[in-house]
């Protein structure tokens, strides 16, 4: 018996699954596509010929097809429309998300606070508790025989550098 659940699997994976028959013939591109449509598009990445242009003020910048000129425009052009009213700031967002997180720049509140137990860290920023994050997971030598640790990944190059590099070096001169 066909249920609706198992129709609707069937042909998923069947979407899923779709042979890519239409392969990219330039040399050293091993790009693969299930329409013919999407290799022609994809076709105009390797000409040299840039016929779409973008017309927005002092931009002029040429692109081979025009869904990359669209996403140009999209990624650089769009409209900002979320301005900080912080007196003396003129940043503009693309985004509201952006803006908030901006905001906290003016008011010195803090909302990202580190989860690592007992660390009591905040943080303006998503990417400054991202980074400060990494201290609590620390950097180990994984060199046969070391094993030791280190809070930033400085402090592992560094004694990469120092220790091992070197030691290679002088294995090497004790041999010659």
């Amino acid at each position: 018996m066909v249920s609706a659940q198992n129709l609707t699997l069937a042909t998923n994976s069947g979407t899923h699954a779709k042979k890519r028959d239409f392969a990219c013939t330039f040399e050293g591109c091993s790009n693969a596509y299930t329409r013919k449509i999407h290799l022609q598009r994809h076709l105009t990445s390797h000409s040299d010929k840039k016929d779409f242009v973008c017309l927005e003020d002092n931009c002029g910048k040429a692109f081979n097809n025009n869904d990359t000129l669209k996403k140009h425009i999209r990624r650089i052009h769009r409209e900002r429309l979320f301005k900080c009213s912080h007196e003396g700031c003129n940043r503009t967002f693309r985004k509201h998300q952006h803006l908030t997180v901006h905001s906290f720049v003016h008011t010195n509140i803090k909302p990202f606070k580190c989860q690592h137990e007992g660390c009591e860290a905040r943080f303006q920023v998503p990417s400054k508790l991202k980074s400060h994050a990494k201290i609590h997971k620390g950097y180990t030598c994984n060199k046969e025989g070391c094993g030791r640790h280190f809070d930033k990944w400085t402090g592992l190059r560094k004694h990469l550098s120092d220790d091992h590099i070197t030691g290679i070096s002088l294995r090497f001169s004790l041999l010659t």
